[in-house]
C-alpha cells in the first residue's frame, strides 16, 4: 500500500478508537510531562497526576501558564500531588541543555518522560539557534533532549524497587504523529543536506510537508534514543491521533475552514488524545524503540521499517551532530 493511502487508512481506522489506560499505582515515582500547560500535554499530565505521584513536573515555556495548569490539575478529582512548575523552551538549545543539566542535578529519581513539546506554524520562522522552528522544535530539540534525559532515566533503573509496582520499569514516551505515513522522500538524505533543506525558506510548507517531516525524523531516530537508554527503559514514540488543540492556532483562510471540519469529523477531544501517552508511559511493554497509535503497539511507515540497517538514521545523526555541536556546543555521538 503506497505511503499516503496506508497513512490515511491508519488514520481513518483508529480514530474512532475507544481508548483504555491501564490503572498504575506512581506512589514514590516522579513524572515530567512537557508541553504540559494545555491540550494533550495538560491532559496526560492530569490523567498521570490521578494516579499519585509523588512529583509531577509540568515543563512548560511560559511560566505563567504552567501555573495555571498546575492549578487546575491540583483542583482535579483524586489527585494528591501539588505539580511543580519548570521551564524549558524547545526552541532554544541552551534552554533544553539546561533544564536537562537542572534534572540531573535536583532528581533522585526519574520514572517517566513524557516528551509532548511540540509545535506547527503556517509561517516560517527561525529560532535564536537560526533554525527553522518547526524542525528544532519537533526534531533537534526533542531528540537532544531525550538524549540527555536517558541516562537519568536508566539511573533510576538501578534504584532498589519501591513497594508499588515493584516491576516498573522508567518509560521515555516521545510524542509523534501519524503524519510520518504520508512522507515518501527525505530531501537531501543522500548528500547530507537534510537539514539545509529543511532550513530553506522556500521549501517550507509549515503545516504539511515541514511538520511532516519533522515527525519522520524524529521516527528515525527513535531506535539510536532506545539504544542511548538502555535496556532498563521503555522508549516509545507514540501517536496521539488527530486532536482538536491549539496547536493549529496560527491559520489564517481557507485551512481554518478545513481544519474545523476535520476537527468536527475526526478530532479526538484532549482528553481521549492524552490517553495514548499514558498508556505507553506505564504499560509494560514488551520492548523498547516501539511504535504505538490508539493505545496499542502498531507498525510505523514503510520508510521508517526500511532503515533496518539505520543507514538512514546515521545520515540525519550525522547532521544533528554537527548542528548539535555548533548550535549547543554539546556532542552526541550515534
Amino acid at each position: 500500500m503506497p505511503y499516503k493511502t496506508r497513512g490515511l487508512f491508519e488514520f481513518m481506522r483508529n480514530q474512532p478508537t475507544q481508548l483504555d489506560i491501564p490503572t498504575t499505582d506512581l506512589t514514590g515515582r516522579v513524572v515530567i510531562v512537557t508541553g504540559s500547560n494545555s491540550g494533550v500535554g495538560l491532559e496526560a499530565a492530569r490523567q498521570l497526576a490521578q494516579m499519585s505521584p509523588d512529583r509531577l513536573i509540568l515543563a512548560v515555556r511560559r511560566p505563567n501558564a504552567g501555573r495555571e495548569a498546575a492549578t487546575s490539575i491540583a483542583a482535579s478529582s483524586n489527585v494528591r500531588v501539588k505539580p511543580e512548575v519548570w521551564t524549558l523552551d524547545m526552541a532554544s538549545f541552551a534552554s533544553v541543555r539546561a533544564f536537562a543539566a537542572r534534572c540531573d542535578q535536583e532528581l533522585a529519581r526519574l520514572d517517566i518522560f513524557v516528551a509532548n513539546a511540540g509545535m506547527s506554524s503556517p509561517t516560517y520562522k527561525q529560532t535564536g539557534d537560526g533554525i527553522e522552528a518547526i524542525t528544532q522544535v519537533n526534531t533537534l530539540s526533542t531528540t537532544l533532549l531525550a538524549c540527555l534525559i536517558a541516562p537519568i532515566l536508566a539511573r533510576t533503573a538501578t534504584l532498589p524497587a519501591l513497594a508499588k509496582s515493584p516491576s516498573f520499569k522508567p518509560h521515555l514516551t516521545i510524542v509523534t504523529s501519524y503524519v510520518h505515513y504520508l512522507v515518501a522522500d527525505l530531501p537531501g538524505l543522500n548528500d547530507g543536506t537534510v537539514f539545509q533543506y529543511a532550513n530553506n525558506p522556500k521549501n517550507f510548507n509549515g503545516i504539511g510537508s515541514t511538520y511532516r517531516t519533522s515527525k519522520l525524523i524524529l521516527m528515525l531516530n527513535i531506535p539510536a534514543i532506545a539504544a542511548k537508554a538502555g535496556p532498563s527503559v521503555l522508549v516509545t514514540a507514540v501517536d496521539p491521533g488527530h486532536v482538536a488543540t491549539n496547536i493549529t492556532r496560527e491559520l489564517k483562510g481557507v485551512m481554518v475552514f478545513v481544519v474545523g471540519v476535520l476537527n468536527k469529523m475526526y478530532a479526538r477531544s484532549p482528553e481521549d488524545g492524552a490517553k495514548p501517552l499514558v498508556w505507553a508511559s506505564v504499560a509494560p511493554l514488551p520492548s523498547s524503540g516501539l511504535y504505538s497509535s490508539s493505545c496499542k503497539i502498531t507498525k510505523p511507515s514503510e520508510m521508517v521499517m526500511s532503515d533496518k540497517d539505520g543507514s538512514k538514521n546515521t545520515a540525519v545523526w550525522r547532521e544533528m551532530q554537527v548542528i548539535w555541536k555548533e548550535k549547543a556546543g554539546i556532542d552526541v555521538p550515534l
